[in-house]
Order: structure tokens, then sequence, then C-alpha cells
């Protein structure tokens, strides 16, 4: 019977601690209207507005979001200074980012390119660039194999769902909608 206590009270033990393991999100602190700090360092953006309605839901993990310069917030990540950093660029074959992982797609962004005839001029438009990946953002980034963060995976999982959840209520596109109305 005290054997069975001891465990009890071990079991309860480990999953508070896990509980409460604190995961630092960094958010790009340049990239407006998606990402960015106001002048009083506050974190805004339509990211940060989506993100915060998910984490609101994840109640078995700590969260907190911070603004940073992109390379020092890549750094961060690199060095399990903080957990993830948001938008990250989906580039899974980049030797140098090898110790990524993403999240699923949070927002498929609308990119608008413009270049002169100089460049324009070096292929046929629009067949030499059919198929051109500019660039898709996602969450963030975590190491594959962190020991600061033991539940890394279970994190990234809840937060899928949660943005799964957003999305199909109806929820993300009127926040979405709310924002790029009031977006000033």
């Amino acid at each position: 019977m005290r054997n069975k206590i001891v465990l009890i009270l071990l079991i309860c033990f480990l999953s508070n601690a896990s509980a409460n393991e604190k995961y630092l999100i960094l958010a790009d602190d340049g990239y407006p209207p998606y990402s960015f700090a106001q002048k009083n360092s506050i974190v805004d953006g339509l990211y940060f507005k989506i993100l915060s309605k998910i984490f609101s839901k994840m109640k078995n993990f700590d969260t907190t979001i911070e603004a940073i310069p992109w390379k020092r917030g890549l750094e961060e990540v690199k060095d399990e200074k903080a957990f993830a950093i948001y938008p990250a660029y989906f580039r899974p074959n980049d030797p140098e980012r090898n110790w990524m992982d993403y999240s699923d797609n949070i927002y498929k962004e609308k990119v608008v390119i413009y270049c002169n005839k100089k460049i324009l001029g070096k292929g046929k438009w629009p067949e030499d660039f059919r198929g051109l990946s500019i660039g898709t953002t996602h969450l963030g980034i975590l190491k594959k194999s962190s020991h600061k963060y033991p539940r890394s995976k279970e994190f990234i999982k809840e937060f899928n769902k949660e943005l799964s959840r957003l999305k199909t209520s109806g929820s993300f596109e009127k926040i979405v909608r709310n924002y790029i109305k009031n977006y000033k």
C-alpha cells in the first residue's frame, strides 16, 4: 500500500512538473502586419492574434510570446534559449537549418513580387518561372531533440490540433477579418 501511495505521489509530481514547463515563443519584431513589436515593445501582428487564441486553449503549456529581431531569435531557438520562432520560412532541405522542425502552416500569405525588366529578361514569362517557390510561413521551429523541452512533440501536436479547430470553427477567418479591418 505504501508503495502505491509513493508511486501515485511521484506520478502527480512529474505530471505537475511537466505541466509547468515554460515555452518561450519568439516573434519576428520586424515583419508587419504579420509579426512586429510596437514602439513600447508590445508584440503585435496577425500571427500574434492567432497564436494567442491557440495558446489560450493549450492549458497544459505555459507559453510566453516575446518580440525579437529575426536573426537573434533564430540563434536563441537553436541554442534552446527559446522554444520556437514565428513566422518561419519552410526550408526543410537547407543544410544550415537541419535542426529545425515545423508545425502546420498557420496562414497562407499572399505575396506580390515586383522586378525590373533586366531580371525578368533572364527567362520567358511565365513559363520559366512556374513552380518557383518564394517562401511559405509556419509557426515556428524547434530542435528535433530538445532536452530543455521534453514535451516539444506533444506541444506541436496540441498546437496543430488547436489550429485545426480554430480554422474549422470559423473563428480563424473572423480573427483575420477583424485584424485586417482594424490594422493601421
